[in-house]
């Protein structure tokens, strides 16, 4: 690996006076408003105030994240260890995006506002945990939660690093361990490492916008890598566009930029924000998945007289936009477990009214896992365990849904004596996350036959609510503990036991429907039921 720590000469910290700072930052709003397309790109810069380390920075640095890895790497160890004592880190997974990646969402607007591509270097994935649109991102050096199929570009997703040190050991090696659903080819992890080749389509489109852009923002950069700086430069050299650099230390581009400000990016995007007169978004969580709940067959006594096994199983896969710009969802590992916590029955028999059954049949209503399920261990003493599924960040090998993002329990229910009408089943399901974010579990419960999409939201940073305690719910230690040992939440949100904080549900679409009539029925049922579960 060559010298990617950069010149010492430039890695001096510079800071310009306030009034200077605010100064600068008036023109550069004026050149946003006359804007017809601009482009922003982006360094490790603008992700220090997350906590994540960036490259360059000096072991004087007044960043708290501390010396450069790259500078660091090229220190004594005396050196390292004093830096080690006093940084403060965030590992990316954990960081919360900044004021400046929050900014640059609503300066996007949904492709409505001036900003029409962003382009990165990182790899830490906060701009497109932050809200940016893949179609509006390009990630010139990869995405640490991607992975793509070498055979046939098929991407899924992970809420963790997918780099497997395991099965690539040097960084020039980037196989995961783990399959492509639709071709069985494998799966790569996206890093870009020095002397790799940059993304073909991140590249294009970069390429592309920086020909039409007449502004580009670059923040948080030293602008020495090439050939991602090609970028800037063609907007602010080759083609008489304007360049802004925002960093704390000169770069190479300096003398070709309309404006260099000297100060931290939050800074800067604070104050260009409050001058457009732009709110900045609060960093929210969006999750997306499908849950269903599919009968192989239900427990009944056949037209024959003969009586048979009931077969259904749960099933619940994350999802994500596709960073291939295709606009179709691919899938996403964000689910760490799927419970099933109880199974409801419900006949409707001539005459009467829909009534549940299952009670005294346990929490199950009969019905049992397959051999092999794992189940919860209940530490109470009236609690039952109940069958899980569940995925962890080291599974390489096939298995677990790993690969295409699927959780999975199935269960059986022995063939009944009698069955006096077709039942209806509603099952309960409990959610549990990798809890970067400390992200409560989600509880929910859908109908034997449907398919549901939800579209989800969690704010990290909000304000705890009240009167929502609940010390069950999780471990110290951020494992979620046996789910049937915390209550069941209300009106469909689930509550964090330690700050009240909870899931929003912003939509739900029904993905797949029966006949009408069952879901008539299906209706009845969620009625009838309400408040007993």
């Amino acid at each position: 690996m060559a010298s990617n720590a950069g010149d010492p000469s430039l890695r001096e910290e510079m800071y310009d006076a306030p009034e200077v700072v605010h100064r600068k930052v008036r023109r550069l709003a004026k050149y946003v408003r006359n804007s017809k397309h601009m482009i922003a790109f982006t360094g490790a810069g603008v992700s220090t105030a997350a906590g994540v380390p960036d490259f360059r920075s000096g072991v004087n640095t007044s960043l708290k994240t501390g010396a450069g890895a790259w500078v660091l790497r090229d220190s004594t160890p005396e050196v390292r260890k004093a830096n080690a004592a006093k940084r403060i880190t965030t590992s990316t997974t954990k960081a919360v995006p900044t004021t400046t990646h929050m900014s640059l969402v609503k300066l996007h607007d949904g492709g409505q506002g001036p900003l029409k591509l962003l382009v990165s270097q990182n790899t830490d994935g906060l701009h497109r945990r932050s809200g940016m649109p893949p179609d509006a991102l390009a990630e010139l050096h990869g995405n640490s939660n991607l992975e793509r199929c070498v055979e046939c570009g098929w991407e899924v997703m992970r809420d963790y690093k997918t780099r497997n040190h395991k099965t690539a050991p040097t960084a020039k090696q980037h196989r995961t361990g783990r399959k492509c659903a639709l071709c069985g080819g494998d799966l790569h992890d996206t890093i870009i490492n020095f002397g790799e080749s940059l993304p073909v389509r991140d590249l294009t489109m970069a390429c592309d916008h920086a020909e039409r852009a007449d502004l580009c923002l670059a923040l948080g950069s030293s602008l020495g890598v090439s050939p991602a700086n090609h970028i800037p430069e063609r907007v602010g050299v080759n083609q008489g566009g304007r360049l802004v650099i925002v960093n704390l230390m000169r770069t190479h581009l300096d003398e070709q930029a309309d404006l260099v400000i000297h100060a931290q990016c939050n800074t800067v995007m604070e104050l260009l924000m409050k001058e457009l007169a732009l709110d900045i978004p609060t960093f929210k969580l969006h999750r997306r998945f499908q849950i269903g709940a599919d009968f192989d067959a239900p427990p009944v006594v056949g037209s024959s007289g003969a009586a048979e096994e009931g077969h259904l199983r749960v099933w619940v896969q994350g999802l994500s936009p596709s960073a291939s710009g295709s606009g179709a969802d691919v899938p996403f590992q964000f689910i760490r477990r799927l419970v099933v916590t109880e199974v409801r029955a419900a006949f409707k028999e001539e005459g009467n009214a829909t009534k549940s059954k299952g009670a005294g049949a346990g929490v199950l209503g009969g019905w049992s896992a397959v051999s092999g399920t794992r189940h919860t261990q209940p530490k109470g003493l009236y609690n039952l365990p109940r069958p899980y599924s569940e995925v962890l960040q080291e599974h390489i090998e096939a298995g677990d849904g790993v690969n295409e993002g699927v959780l999975e329990v199935r269960l059986t229910h022995p063939a009944p004596a009698v069955t006096p009408a077709t039942p209806l089943y509603r099952v309960r399901v409990k959610l549990h996350f990798f809890r970067n974010y400390n992200e409560p579990p989600l509880e929910l419960v859908l109908n034997a036959g449907e398919v549901r999409q939800y579209d989800v939201s969690f704010e990290p940073m909000g304000r705890a609510a009240q009167g929502t305690a609940d010390s069950s719910a999780s471990d110290t230690d951020g494992r979620a503990r046996d789910p049937d040992q915390v209550q069941s939440p209300t009106n469909g949100a689930a509550r964090d036991a330690a700050d009240g904080r909870e899931w929003v549900h912003e939509r739900v679409d029904d993905v797949h429907e029966d006949t009408d009539g069952l879901m008539a029925e299906l209706t009845r049922l969620a009625e009838d039921l309400n408040g007993e579960v």
